[in-house]
């Protein structure tokens, strides 16, 4: 029976699955970028599932067909190193040189190595082990993991889980002509959906919320459609562009050319209005090789280029001139002050990271609590990331596993080259846009995030899977996979099941809902409560100082010895030199112990990092000091020492006020 009807249940099983693929490219960046707590574990099931059906529709189309086999020989000359032969892709079961160079291996291991690097950091090692390995992660941890932050990485790793799993259920999909048109045009209505988003939002002049669903954070300068960053949603829409492109070459039919036109045309001015530079700069590069391949066959090589240069210059222009704060955003280019940018400044501090944990990293997902200690920028902003994928992959796998993933990159890349003539325009446009996504992902973070890796993801699976067929110049290439790819579709699919149980199991773990819950219990004058909560937030992330900054804060309202605070407060200041708060903290501790000097050293030392000298913290320096040590605690700034000698003569303290207005004559004279 089978036999007879596993043809019938094998298209049903791959219809679901394309069902799936396509549900999580769409729900991911709509999903405010991917970013909401409990999505990665949703994601990983989808993915899992997605995976194990088309595994089982590949079970079933072989049982309807066991003796079948595909014996025509491929239209264009065999791939360099494949033997010919049975198989779809040029391979026989013998042939491990060429599994070896096959699309799942060269795809899987992309999305693999990063898993198994995650699942090496997890691993409870020996503090010999550990120091050997990671000197660093041993002074701070001990004995355990490599990883810094073992919620962390189990969530990074289930998101690396869920993407290997969608990149090889989208390979097989991908194999047919029908299907991989499907997931493409899937991609373009993401794409669409964030430009549908973006205009509500002009037309309402929304920039506090996401459709009034999602607040955005204070002060933030307004999202761009479904993303809270301007420069993620670039990333996504460098991507679909590149696709409606493709498609828009491909097509024959007026009104499907009239549709994707207006739907490139959307997404453009869209791209346009994230003002990200390094996206703008991407699009267009990566542009102007699109269109000289799409003008090459009517006006030659040279010719096309010089008119898809001018066709991005002229689309840049255009931009520049319609969008003032473009304009703005680009000056700093022009005039050399982008090297004192945050950014470039976080780039430089990864570097000495990189260097102390070379080998094995910080731990996937340890990045935002590690890096505290290597910061010389802006420390009231948060940094979540690298803000370069390459220095990202560095700091947090180490560099022999990075070398290794881009040297499989560019393995692949060479290989697609190699194969570029038997991808249409829609693959050809598809493989440009993941060109601008990666290029863009040089100097930015945007794969970070599952709203833009998920499309990501399956649009590379897609155009390896039509570049790899075995037939390219059939409608309906053959679909049957190599035995490696049921094992590898598996195995992949149970372990990101498993995953995904594993991020619900660590999902209130993670170190941003710790340090909420902390601060929850201060608030509410609960401080014994607060502590417990340190307690197992710091065994989880023994590298984040402000974990460390509150169990300092709940130890000094219990009343704690002040050596207990003093130790937590130093711990958060070895953890970040530059924290401010920790400096506040000890200065309270040591006046409470008898030892003003200190505490007013400590107190200069907090307004130097970047407390504010109002009235509020002239007051509390006023109850923790006495008033001769007042004019060495604050800023040694003329207007605030004024008012501090005002201040203070209101109170009779005479001897302390004209000490500070000695003090504001000698750094103002003219005063």
């Amino acid at each position: 029976m089978l036999a007879h009807h596993g043809g019938r249940l094998a298209r049903w099983l791959d219809r679901f699955a394309l069902g799936l693929v396509l549900l999580s490219c769409l729900l991911s960046p709509a999903l405010v970028g991917g970013v909401l707590p409990l999505w990665t574990p949703a994601l990983a099931g989808i993915a899992a599932l997605a995976c194990a059906l088309a595994a089982l529709g590949h079970w079933a189309e072989g049982r309807s067909r066991p003796n079948k086999t595909v014996a025509e020989a491929p239209s264009g000359p065999p791939d360099a190193g494949h033997k010919t032969g049975g198989h779809p892709w040029g391979m026989t079961p013998a042939s491990w040189s060429g599994y070896l160079r096959s699309p799942i291996c060269l795809l899987g291991m992309l999305f693999a190595w990063p898993a198994l690097g995650a699942a090496l950091q997890l691993l409870p090692l020996p503090v010999a082990w550990v120091a050997a390995i990671s000197p660093q992660a041993a002074s701070v941890r001990g004995a355990g993991p490599l990883t810094l932050d073992v919620p962390g990485t189990c969530w990074e790793l289930t998101r690396s889980l869920a993407l290997l799993a969608l990149a090889l259920a989208a390979l097989r999909l991908g194999a047919e002509r029908r299907r991989s048109r499907w997931l493409l045009r899937g991609l373009i209505l993401g794409g669409l959906l964030q430009s549908a988003v973006a205009a509500i939002h002009l037309l309402q002049n929304n920039t506090t919320s996401i459709l009034g669903l999602y607040a955005l954070p204070r002060g933030w300068e307004g999202g761009l459609g479904t993303f809270v960053n301007r420069n993620h949603a670039a990333s996504l829409l460098l991507l679909t562009s590149g696709i409606a492109a493709g498609m828009l070459l491909e097509h024959r039919d007026r009104r499907w050319r009239v549709l994707v036109g207006a739907a490139l045309c959307a997404q453009i001015i869209t791209l346009a209005q994230s003002l990200s530079r390094g996206a703008l700069a991407a699009g267009a590069a990566v542009g102007t090789v699109l269109i000289a391949a799409g003008l090459r066959q009517r006006l030659g090589r040279a010719a096309a280029l010089l008119v898809g240069l001018g066709t991005s210059a002229l689309l840049l222009l255009l931009a520049v001139a319609l969008l003032p704060d473009l304009s703005q955003r680009l000056q700093p280019v022009l005039d050399g002050s982008l090297a004192h940018y945050q950014k470039v400044q976080v780039w430089r501090d990864v570097l000495p990271l990189i260097a102390d944990f070379w080998i094995a990293g910080t731990g996937r997902g340890a990045f935002q609590s590690v890096f505290t200690a290597y910061r010389t920028g802006d420390q009231d902003v948060t940094v979540l990331y690298a803000a370069s994928l390459p220095l990202q992959q560095a700091a947090e796998l180490g560099l022999p596993l990075t070398v290794l993933l881009w040297s499989l990159g560019a393995v692949l890349i060479r290989d697609l080259w190699q194969r570029r003539h038997r991808l249409g325009w829609s693959e050809r446009g598809t493989a440009a846009g993941l060109m601008a996504v990666l290029l863009h992902n040089l100097v930015d973070f945007g794969l970070e995030l599952p709203g833009v890796s998920v499309p990501t993801v399956v649009a590379l699976a897609i155009v390896v899977a039509r570049a790899y067929r075995r037939e390219p110049f059939r409608t309906e290439p053959a679909r049957r996979m190599p035995r490696l790819w049921v094992v590898a579709a598996s195995g992949a699919a149970i372990a990101t099941g498993g995953a995904a149980l594993l991020a619900l199991s660590v999902s209130h773990q993670l170190v941003a809902l710790d340090k909420v819950r902390i601060r929850q219990a201060l608030r509410r004058g609960d401080p014994a409560q607060a502590e417990r909560l340190y307690d197992e937030a710091v065994r989880r992330h023994p590298a984040d100082a402000q974990v460390a900054l509150l169990g300092a804060s709940a130890a000094l309202l219990l009343g704690r010895p002040p050596e207990v605070v003093l130790r937590r407060s130093n711990r958060a200041l070895e953890l970040h030199p530059a924290n401010a708060q920790a400096h506040r903290v000890a200065a309270w501790v040591l006046s409470r112990s008898g030892r003003p000097a200190q505490a007013a050293l400590e107190l200069r030392l907090a307004f130097a990092r970047g407390i504010m000298a109002d009235e509020a913290a002239i007051s509390e320096a006023e109850a923790l000091l006495p008033p001769h040590l007042l004019p060495d605690a604050l800023p040694q700034h003329p207007d605030v020492q004024r008012r501090l000698a005002a201040r203070l003569a209101r109170m009779g303290h005479t001897e302390a006020a004209m000490k500070a207005a000695h003090r504001a004559v000698v750094l103002d004279p003219r005063w």
